[in-house]
């Protein structure tokens, strides 16, 4: 988990990822956000790794939708979606 300012974009395939903002802006469209991520780069919510599909509006742990748990889309996440995804 980094204590350095996060900025969130979507990988090629939709997936939400936060990095510092040197490598979020190598991928277009970016914005600041007050969630910490894991050692993957996936926002942490409730002390877990989420990986977000964003256009899907979907948000799996322990996983991803191939083989993660499908949980309920939280509130800090679907904010970041409309950013994208509108």
């Amino acid at each position: 988990m980094s204590t350095q300012p996060r900025f969130a974009f979507l990988s090629s395939d939709g997936i939400l990822h936060l990095h510092d903002e040197e490598h979020a802006k190598q991928h277009g469209k970016y914005v600041p956000t007050s969630l910490t991520d894991d050692e993957s780069g996936y926002p942490v919510i409730e002390g877990q790794g989420v990986v977000f599909y964003a256009r899907e509006g979907k948000a799996y742990v322990k996983g991803n939708k191939a083989d993660g748990k499908l949980i309920t889309t939280p509130p800090a996440l679907q904010s970041l979606q409309q950013n994208f995804c509108n």
